[in-house]
Parts: C-alpha cells; sequence; structure tokens
C-alpha cells in the first residue's frame, strides 16, 4: 500500500503544480484543466487501489466498468445535447469553459456512479 501513496501523493501533487505554473504563465484554463485532471486521475487510482483491497479483484473491476459505463452513456448524450444547442447560435463560443464544464461533469458522473454501484454490490 506504500507505493500506491506514493504514485497517489506524486501524481496529485504534480498535476497542482504543472497547473500553478500554467496558470502563472498566463493561461489560466489551460491550467486549470491540467490541475482537474491531473487531480481527478490520482484520485481514480486511490479508489481503485482502496476498492481492489477492500472488495476483491472481480467486483472492483466490475463495479469500475458500470460506474465507466455509465459515464460514457451520460457524457454522450450530453455532448450531442449541448452540440445541437450550441450549433444553433450564430455567436461565437469559446471553446474552453464548454470543455472544462464537461470534464467537470465527467468526474462528477463518475464518482457519482462508482459510489452508486459500490454500495449497490456491496
Amino acid at each position: 500500500m506504500k507505493k500506491e501513496n506514493v504514485i497517489f501523493g506524486i501524481s496529485f501533487g504534480g498535476g497542482l503544480v504543472a497547473g500553478i505554473i500554467i496558470i502563472t504563465l498566463g493561461y489560466y484554463w489551460v491550467g486549470m484543466a491540467i490541475a482537474f485532471v491531473g487531480c481527478f486521475s490520482a484520485a481514480l487510482y486511490s479508489r481503485k487501489i482502496a476498492a481492489k483491497y477492500k472488495l476483491g479483484d472481480e467486483r472492483a473491476e466490475f463495479i469500475d466498468g458500470k460506474a465507466s459505463s455509465l459515464t460514457f452513456k451520460v457524457i454522450f448524450i450530453t455532448m450531442g445535447i449541448l452540440l445541437a444547442i450550441l450549433g444553433g447560435f450564430s455567436m461565437e463560443i469559446p471553446a474552453f469553459p464548454v470543455v472544462g464544464l464537461l470534464l467537470a461533469l465527467t468526474g462528477v458522473v463518475h464518482i457519482a456512479a462508482s459510489h452508486y454501484y459500490a454500495k449497490k454490490y456491496s
């Protein structure tokens, strides 16, 4: 478990440091996205490792697969609706806020689905 804690610390800290460096260079949204992805991937990794030790290998993989599948379905439908809505606007809308919100929604849906399926199949 010590190796997993080191990997979590390095990826979480590295994501934050890289995001802060990019933000100080003047690229706010890119820095926020890098920090979010780094911290989110570290959290998912630690959650997967904790579930593996807690539930056993097959059940943890099953729960992760179900959560990932639900996340893909929700985000795919959301992106299709968003594309139809934003395609109707005649003005230009910046991509960074839209992609950032989709990225945040992806994280929230995946964490909620993982929690739900862990409770359901435990």
